[in-house]
């Protein structure tokens, strides 16, 4: 059987959610860099050794010095032990270890928006 375009209903999926965000992209110092804006809410920077990695404890920074991850940030009511505990490896420590502040009602609304299945904890 041969269907024609006219007996095909064409749908247009309503959006779950709108996300409004502005990336900059610029070149210094012979590297690529871009600002990273969103919904006004969240704002990064990213360059050549710009990598992150934000637990429910802790934040960590790649140091491309040494290759490895740095324990650089702890959420409010966690500890160092409780970080290294919970890893398969003790990782480095730059000290002071900043205290971080505690996620905002509008971060957490933005993520939910963002990640409406909750793919961000699988």
């Amino acid at each position: 059987m041969v269907v024609s375009e006219t007996q095909v209903q064409k749908v247009t999926p309503e959006p779950i959610s709108t996300i409004n965000i502005n990336i900059k992209v610029y070149k210094k110092n012979g590297f690529y860099w871009a600002d990273v804006n969103i919904d006004d809410v969240i704002k990064w920077t990213f360059g050549p050794e710009d990598i992150s990695i934000c637990t429910p404890k802790a934040l960590f920074e790649f140091d491309n010095s040494i290759g490895e991850l740095v324990l650089v940030g702890l959420l409010p009511g966690s500890t160092i032990d409780d970080v290294i505990n919970n890893m398969g490896f003790r990782p480095r420590i730059r000290e002071p270890v900043t205290i971080l502040e505690p996620v905002t009602e509008d971060k957490v609304r933005l993520l939910n928006k963002w990640d409406p299945n909750n793919v961000r904890s699988r």
